[in-house]
């Protein structure tokens, strides 16, 4: 009987230094603080609430000077930054944001890019158009599709463009033969004439 009485309070005391034992490797959550001073803070902890981003542009070389104002707005729609640019340089504008942004908005004309925020505090921004794209810098090729049709064109003079979601060759009816013919047809297939615009598909 006395033999086990001792066995029984040998596996109490274990069982006793075990649960001791797990609790120290698992440890309850930190009481909550009543004050600013009984914050329990790693000397790791940065306390700024903002951020360093690095937005990293790629520019579009043009025939000639694009200028026009770079808008750069927070993801709740706030104007952060607002510059001339010109369409063809590439460079980099730094910002400081809260830390809690995970994109921007980038605006340039009609252009209009949301752009994610990297981990390292970097963006990237190119002038060059991502969607059924086929440019390439390195053959001094831009704007242009698969096809080889272009995503931008150059006019000489004043240009009323479509209205908008109109196809162009619905709107400038010369358009097709000037394009099919390398050129070499209706070269002024812009120009205003009888029978070569749809007028009602034109600003």
């Amino acid at each position: 009987m006395r033999t086990k009485r001792l066995l029984s309070a040998v596996v109490l005391i274990g069982f006793f230094f075990g649960a001791c034992s797990k609790d120290d490797n698992n440890p309850t959550n930190p009481t909550t603080p009543n004050s600013f001073q009984e914050l329990n803070v790693a000397p790791t902890f940065d306390w700024s609430t903002s951020s360093e981003l690095s937005l990293n542009i790629q520019g579009l070389p043009t025939v000639n000077p694009i200028n026009r104002t770079l808008v750069i707005l927070d993801q709740e729609g706030r104007v952060v930054h607002k510059e001339t640019w010109q369409m063809s340089a590439s460079g980099v504008v730094n910002l400081n944001l809260p830390a809690y942004m995970s994109e921007i908005t980038v605006r340039y004309g009609a252009i209009e890019k949301v752009v994610a925020i990297e981990s390292n505090g970097t963006a990237s921004f190119s002038f060059i158009p991502t969607v059924v794209d086929d440019s390439n810098p390195a053959q001094n090729r831009y704007y242009k599709s698969p096809d080889n049709l272009p995503w931008a064109l150059e006019v000489s003079s004043r240009f009323e463009y479509p209205t908008e979601k109109t196809d162009i060759l619905d709107a400038y009816l010369d358009f097709a033969n000037w394009a099919q013919s390398l050129g070499q047809q209706e070269a002024d297939w812009y120009v205003e004439g009888q029978g070569r615009r749809s007028e009602s598909n034109i600003y």
